[in-house]
């Protein structure tokens, strides 16, 4: 009989900790050999009308995006009850699933939120999970008996909020979903997608979407700005605060935009680093220099996050006005390093020859 079993996880050192549906995954995906191909191939940005950041071409990724590292299945909810979560929950466990749930965080708290289970103990009868606890993801243990009074609670939860599993099923997962590394995932292409995802980030787009009324009858136009362009969605964001602008009712804040800015160009220089470590006999010496540039604009984006954070305690808006005043520059050097990366660091015949 196994008394303790716990899946492998990974929860520090990920690249993406401001959307816990993105985390999640990644902490199962870097248990792989294939993580750094994964992150150097995906996760485009783009900002919406209401100033929220995330990864996505126009809109959020879907919950199908990882599919093709990570197998999914469906856990169904209302087939729980107190006398059978335990066990099924555990099955999952023991045949290499991991669990996404929507749970009830603490017996005080009014809503519900996400945890990821990876493992189980028997002698001291608690499932093992990462969670989110003043905003950083860390270790957690839930009784059993604490899932069993509670699963209830979720049940009706949707019953009484028609929509809402729906809505969490096509946007973040299934309300309970189980995951596993696809065994069947090939990084073949990744070197290619990485070097397509740095060229997307540099055509930097503004996109006006109209939303259809009736028959060619459009109601107002939101915006969405893609790749580099994000920085003048940043610089905007931050000008309205300055301001004394009121923000929509689903805006994320402040500091959540400057961490993902920084989150996405860790991410685009681990493109640049995995191209160089990848297509090394064809590169010339401007791809190297190019990313050593643009790493150093990372450094950059860190000292935007940590006046976004310092703002957030002060208010004194002559931290954001230092970031406004450094934008147009950063953008200018990331597209320089972009430009040289792309176009000038590859020669081509060398490239033809090792690798087409």
């Amino acid at each position: 009989m196994t008394n303790f079993f716990e899946l492998p996880i990974h929860i520090e050192d990920i690249d993406s900790v401001t959307d816990c549906w993105i985390y999640n995954r990644l902490a199962i995906i870097k248990t792989s050999p294939y993580y750094k191909d994964w992150i150097a191939s995906h996760y485009n940005l783009h900002v919406n009308s209401g100033y929220n950041f995330h990864f996505g071409d126009v809109s959020m990724y879907p919950p199908a995006y990882h599919e093709e590292i990570l197998q999914r299945k469906p856990i169904r909810v209302l087939d729980f009850s107190p006398e059978n979560i335990i066990k099924k929950l555990k099955e999952y466990l023991k045949n290499g699933y991991y669990i996404i749930m929507h749970i009830k965080p603490h017996k005080d708290y009014d809503y519900f939120h996400e945890v990821l289970f990876y493992g189980f103990d028997d002698l001291e009868e608690q499932f093992i999970s990462v969670g989110i606890q003043k905003r950083i993801f860390q270790t957690s243990m839930f009784r059993y008996s604490y899932i069993q009074d509670t699963i209830k609670e979720i049940q009706n939860y949707y019953l009484s909020n028609e929509k809402h599993g729906i809505e969490l099923a096509l946007n973040y997962q299934y309300p309970a979903t189980a995951l596993k590394l696809n065994p069947s995932f090939k990084p073949d292409n990744c070197v290619f997608e990485a070097y397509f995802k740095l060229k997307r980030e540099l055509n930097g787009e503004l996109h006006e979407v109209h939303g259809l009324s009736d028959f060619a009858d459009y109601r107002s136009a939101s915006y969405v700005y893609r790749g580099i362009s994000c920085l003048d969605a940043f610089k905007q964001m931050l000008e309205k605060e300055i301001k004394g602008e009121k923000f929509g009712e689903w805006f994320r804040g402040i500091s959540s935009a400057s961490k993902k800015i920084l989150e996405h160009r860790r991410m685009l220089y681990c493109s640049m680093d995995y191209i160089l470590e990848n297509w090394e006999d064809a590169l010339t010496d401007y791809a190297r220099t190019s990313a050593t540039e643009y790493r150093k604009c990372n450094l950059t984006a860190e000292k935007w996050l940590n006046l976004c954070l310092k703002y957030e305690h002060t208010q004194d808006k002559n931290l954001l006005k230092r970031i406004v005043q450094e934008i147009p520059e950063v953008f200018s050097k990331e597209k320089k390093c972009l430009e040289h990366f792309i176009y000038d660091g590859i020669d081509w015949h060398k490239f033809n020859k090792n690798y087409i």
